[in-house]
């Protein structure tokens, strides 16, 4: 019986691979599976094979507006050098 079971579920079920790289250069992988529930292409996984996902899109805006302050201070020509640096680091602090 199992194994009749795991030969109709395995026409449905496949695999998933995730790959990302941090901020800091290091790259964490993991797999999951999804089933393939109806002819429309929707498909079942667990929530937390998502969740990468939903982060990274979180992450980027973040690191968007990250970037958009450091290059306002950057390009502020009115700050010496010692007030762009002290800036940067109170930019740092928050993140």
């Amino acid at each position: 019986m199992f194994a009749k079971a795991l030969n109709l579920v395995s026409n449905f079920t496949f695999p998933v691979i995730i790959s990302k790289r941090l901020a800091n250069g290091s790259i964490a992988c993991g797999c999951a599976t999804f089933i393939v529930i109806n002819k429309d292409g929707w498909i079942l996984t667990a929530a937390h094979v998502l969740e990468q996902h939903f982060l990274a899109v979180k992450h980027q805006a973040e690191i968007a507006e990250y970037q958009l302050h450091e290059q306002k201070i950057l390009e502020n020509a009115s700050l010496s050098f010692q007030q762009r640096k002290k800036q940067l680091s109170k930019l740092n602090a928050k993140s």
